[in-house]
């Protein structure tokens, strides 16, 4: 899955998606393994793939996310008769903010920050 096709995905989702979370960290690179026992005679140490961050679940992780892919970024998230967040480069005044909406704040985090990626600000 390309970064397009996870914001298409996003964009489609109607709540938090375990599916969605592990396709985030396998496209940034974020998946985290534990370390098996040593097996004794096969030389050596299998691992298990850890459950994956509720990136569509969570505000705190989907914001986790954004700091870290796009570190200095200025960010709001704003709540009416649906969810939107907008960001933007806090350094650079002639930015437009991207602006997102979905129904979840999750969602629309992780959709203005793949939106914000794709335009190759990031």
């Amino acid at each position: 899955m390309t970064r397009v096709e996870l914001l298409a995905a996003l964009k489609a989702a109607t709540g938090p998606s375990r599916e969605l979370d592990a396709w985030i960290e396998n496209i940034f690179g974020l998946s985290r393994w534990e370390e098996g026992p040593w097996v004794p005679g096969e030389g050596h140490i299998y691992a298990k793939r850890l459950e994956p961050k509720p990136f569509t679940d969570s505000i705190d992780a989907a914001l986790g996310l954004v700091e870290r892919m796009l570190p200095g970024w200025v960010w709001a998230l704003h709540h009416r008769l649906t969810i939107s967040f907008s960001m933007a480069r806090e350094d650079d005044i002639f930015c437009e903010p991207f602006v997102a909406t979905a129904l979840t704040a999750p969602l629309a985090i992780l959709i203005a920050l793949l939106m914000a990626l794709e335009t190759n600000h990031g």
